[in-house]
């Protein structure tokens, strides 16, 4: 009998211990197929935008404009305030974002205030996204229906 107990024993703690050495979970499938869904969405996405802010009351500007080619995005924006124009260039793909170039001009000595002046804002905007499928019941599943 004290065999048997002993045999119990050390079965549980072989067990044990085989069952902390294990290598971690892997990833679920669904995680799997929603990080593949990701990345197909990833692919097809296209647009392209700018905007601009010029602001003759304060004397400062705003402008940026992006592309992007599925995983590959390219923009830049700049800035004023009166003293400098800075503007910085970059792209960003599957390997992270990046500054490409960064360009600062002095332009004056601060900012000229004009209380008559004017702000004028403009902007456009192009696009096309792919949407497969496996979106709809995702989409549902994330938003049900409230009856």
């Amino acid at each position: 009998m004290s065999r048997l107990v002993l045999l119990a024993v050390f079965v549980a703690v072989v067990g044990y211990a085989a069952a902390q050495n294990q290598a971690p979970q892997t990833k679920s499938r669904a995680a799997d197929d929603d990080e593949k869904l990701v990345e197909e969405q990833n692919r097809n996405a296209h647009y392209a935008f700018d905007v601009a802010i010029d602001d003759q009351i304060r004397d400062s500007g705003f402008q940026r404009q992006e592309t992007r080619d599925g995983v590959n995005v390219k923009g830049s924006y700049s800035y004023n305030d009166g003293f400098f124009k800075r503007t910085i260039e970059y792209e960003a793909d599957d390997q992270g974002y990046r500054v490409v170039n960064e360009l600062v001009e002095p332009i004056g000595d601060g900012p000229k205030y004009n209380p008559s002046g004017k702000a004028e804002v403009s902007g456009s905007q192009i696009g096309h996204f792919t949407i497969t499928e496996d979106d709809v019941p995702k989409y549902e599943q994330q938003n049900p229906k409230k009856l």
